[in-house]
């Protein structure tokens, strides 16, 4: 492959992603926080984990559902519409720098070891009673 033909190819990828983060702003322009659980806090059903409860609130651009969460086992896993797909990573960074996720328990808000928005394995097992 030549330098010539290296190079145009770069420059496709590189206009193609400045569309692809161009193309989401004006959805997360016209976005809001909604309610939504993380799967962290759950109600005890006879000792075994139940139904996540409403835990966060966070940042939904308009007409796009992307959300991660834990399941019931602690396994993470994410669930959305084909935008919320596609835009995923822009979601996530959106999510992550300009509009943070709300806690509503306040030992979500002061971890230290629990970046906004973040879901690990290990969150959901010490939140396990």
């Amino acid at each position: 492959m030549n330098i010539k033909r290296r190079a145009i190819i770069m420059i496709i990828v590189a206009l193609a992603l400045c569309l692809y983060v161009v193309s989401y702003l004006p959805f997360s322009a016209r976005g809001k926080y909604k309610p939504s659980f993380s799967g962290k806090h759950r109600y005890n059903m006879g000792g075994a984990p139940g139904l996540a409860i409403t835990d966060i609130s966070h940042w939904v651009p308009k007409g796009m559902r992307f959300r991660r969460w834990l399941d019931v086992d602690g396994n993470p896993t994410s669930t959305g519409n084909p935008a919320g797909y596609i835009y995923g990573p822009l979601i996530c960074i959106d999510r992550k720098y300009f509009h943070k996720t709300q806690h509503y328990f306040e030992s979500d808000r002061t971890d230290p070891e629990q970046p906004d928005g973040a879901i690990t394995q290990d969150s959901a097992q010490s939140a396990a009673p």
